[in-house]
């Protein structure tokens, strides 16, 4: 291994560490990838499932308890504005319902399907009632169930009783008049009068549900039996034909009508007194609370979901982390090791090799020392080089030494003939000067002789 690692060059063994580091990197990369990608499917399931169906659940729900509130309002106002938000919200409970089957979890989880069955049939069941809560809101005889038997059974026994003092009191206008009539004609008014402060207190407690007007309802029907009887008894002899008829047909009929607003009283006091309140109590409110219920566990379920897959993004973004975290740690040791490797590789080997060139170029340099050289790339290649520069060098002064000292031989031998060629130069040059001397001498005579031939030619001419 070592071996290889030296034949390749520093380009291969930085690309080696490159190499190393970047598939670090591209580990840390698939990872978060894949993470990403698992990420995204559960962000999907949230966005566009659990959450879509959690918000058309809510929405549901809002719905249903908006139309329940408008038709309570109805019940109390009769507005018709709160009739036709009634209607309107009632209407949109089915754009909701459907909404929330339409939802991917609707289609494909079986135990919500269930429970959007049982929400669907219980909202069919709810708008059902429409019709009828309308009426019984609209007609107090329906809604009421105390008026309605009031119309059919204590009210048309009023009204004979009405009429039959009614007779009595037209049949005194045809008698003369006396103290005794006038006496009858007072106490027929008195059993009208008390009679209609029967009927105005029933009428109370039909509207209002005042049951303390109950006793006084017993204290004027006992005085109207009592002022009937009496009619029939003190002024017995003085009654009309028609008086005697009715103050006879009033004690039997007294008795149907008592025991037929006992029975009217025994509705109004019972649960169904106002028929729409009892359906609300008994059938449209456990029915809304079924409907809340089953929403409910869906909403729960859902919830439950949510968090479920919230605590997945969690821990699998807390992993990621913790991964990638520890491969860049990895990562670092592996780059601070590659750059350590390198400068081993290459800084030192270099600096050897800077130090030696150095110790050559300031003129101290010892050329016979050599660079190690291990391996085949650059620097191996730079220490051969180096080694053979040397080497190069250390020969060519060899040479130069030994050239220098031939010439410093060849000096003293120059040295010496040249001493010896200055002696001989100036042996020549003393030799010079005496010839010179006699050739001057020989010039001066030769002169003198041609002067002297001269004036020996004159003295012949």
């Amino acid at each position: 291994m070592t071996t290889l690692f030296s034949k390749l060059s520093i380009s291969h063994k930085l690309w080696g560490g490159f190499a190393i580091i970047l598939a670090l990197l591209a580990i840390v990369v698939v990872n978060t990838l894949f993470s990403l990608s698992d990420t995204k499917g559960k962000v999907d399931i949230l966005a566009n499932e659990l959450q879509p169906t959690l918000i058309a659940s809510m929405e549901l729900m809002t719905e249903l308890k908006d139309t329940a509130s408008y038709l309570g309002f109805f019940l109390l106002t009769k507005e018709q504005s709160h009739k036709n938000n009634y209607h309107k919200h009632l209407a949109e409970i089915d754009v909701k319902l459907q909404a929330l089957k339409d939802t991917p979890v609707a289609q494909k989880d079986n135990e919500t399907q269930n429970i959007l069955a049982q929400i669907d049939t219980l909202v069919a069941r709810f708008k059902g009632y429409k019709t009828r809560m309308i009426q019984l809101t609209e007609d107090r005889t329906v809604n009421f169930a105390s008026l309605g038997y009031a119309t059919d059974n204590t009210n048309p026994i009023n009204v004979e009783i009405v009429q039959l003092m009614s007779n009595m009191i037209l049949s005194e206008a045809d008698e003369e008049a006396s103290e005794e009539r006038k006496l009858l004609f007072t106490d027929i008014q008195d059993l009208r009068y008390t009679w209609s402060n029967v009927l105005n207190n029933i009428r109370v407690y039909v509207i209002f549900g005042d049951k303390d007007v109950l006793s006084n309802v017993q204290l004027f029907i006992s005085g109207v039996i009592s002022l009937n009887r009496t009619i029939a008894t003190k002024y017995e002899g003085m009654l009309t034909f028609e008086q005697e008829e009715s103050t006879a047909a009033f004690e039997e009929t007294l008795p149907v009508y008592i025991k037929n607003m006992e029975k009217l009283i025994d509705l109004h006091q019972s649960d169904k007194a106002c028929t729409n309140a009892y359906l609300i109590r008994t059938e449209i409110g456990p029915l809304l609370v079924q409907i809340d219920g089953l929403l409910n566990k869906l909403v729960t379920q859902l919830r439950k979901n949510t968090e479920a897959v919230s605590a997945e993004l969690i821990e699998q973004t807390g992993s990621t982390t913790h991964f990638v975290t520890i491969l860049l740690f990895i990562g670092l040791l592996v780059g601070s090791g590659i750059a350590w490797i390198t400068t081993q590789i290459i800084s030192k080997p270099l600096k050897i090799a800077v130090a030696a060139m150095k110790d050559i170029a300031e003129g101290e340099g010892d050329l016979t020392q050599r660079l190690n050289v291990h391996g085949n790339d650059e620097i191996a290649q730079l220490a051969r080089g180096f080694n053979h520069f040397a080497a190069n060098i250390q020969e060519l002064l060899s040479q130069v030494l030994d050239s220098a000292d031939q010439m410093s031989i060849s000096s003293k031998d120059m040295a010496t003939a040249s001493s010896n060629a200055e002696s001989s130069i100036q042996k020549q040059n003393s030799e010079t000067e005496q010839i010179s001397a006699a050739v001057e001498e020989i010039s001066i005579n030769a002169t003198e002789i041609a002067q002297d031939a001269e004036l020996a030619t004159d003295k012949n001419s």
